[in-house]
């Protein structure tokens, strides 16, 4: 059992484009997950920004991006990403 990781499965009514922005994107990676980040998600990146929920303004959020795959013509996208809050 692989315990470093959550996989959750959701159905988005809303356009792949804009799902996979929101993936694939800092700006709007980060304000999903309540965090202003900067940078740009490509493999090897390391992106951080202030988390931006009430009272956690103090800690940090970084993501480090292992691979970015699309394959067109397929539902199948794929961001692998790390996010360690110290």
């Amino acid at each position: 059992m692989n315990t470093d990781r959550i996989e959750k499965t959701i159905v988005l009514r809303a356009p792949r484009s804009t799902v996979w922005r929101a993936l694939t994107t800092a700006e709007e990676f980060g304000a999903w997950f309540g965090a202003r980040l900067t940078g740009t998600f490509t493999p090897g990146a390391r992106v951080a920004g202030t988390i931006t929920a009430k009272g956690y303004e103090h800690l940090t959020m970084e993501v480090a991006i292992e691979r970015v795959a699309a394959q067109l013509g397929n539902v199948e996208r794929h961001l692998a990403a790390r996010a360690d809050m110290p």
